[in-house]
């Protein structure tokens, strides 16, 4: 029983659409967990409320839930929480290539300015 079930059980929804639709669809932790169980994932209630808020306020600090999201969320909207974790792992290389991208162009920006600096 881990955290780690938690969320081995939302990455291994991006291979299995079927997988994907039941975890967005669950209204409640009971459902999430009864499906985790199904699929051989065991994790307490405790260990995916915990998911899910760090999932949640990493998500607001991102501004990848709007308002409305936020107040889904805290309502118990579990579907949009859910449906925002798939998202944030089916999109994770993307976010890493686009984070790697951002560094280089940094980098290359440092030393252009370091050299052209002294022009002025």
């Amino acid at each position: 029983m881990s955290q780690a079930s938690v969320l081995e059980l939302i990455k291994s929804s991006q291979e299995n659409q079927a997988l994907q639709q039941r975890l967005e669809a669950a209204d409640s932790p009971e459902t999430i967990m009864k499906i985790g169980v199904e699929k051989g994932y065991n994790f307490t209630e405790e260990e995916l409320l915990s998911v899910m808020q760090e999932i949640q306020q990493v998500a607001a600090e991102e501004g990848e839930l709007s308002e409305d999201e936020l107040e889904a969320v805290a309502g118990g909207g579990w579907s949009t929480l859910v449906s925002t974790a798939i998202t944030i792992f089916n999109n994770r290389d993307k976010i890493e290539e686009g984070y790697k991208t951002a560094k280089k162009g940094y980098k290359t920006a440092k030393k252009v300015w370091k050299k052209v600096s002294s022009w002025f």
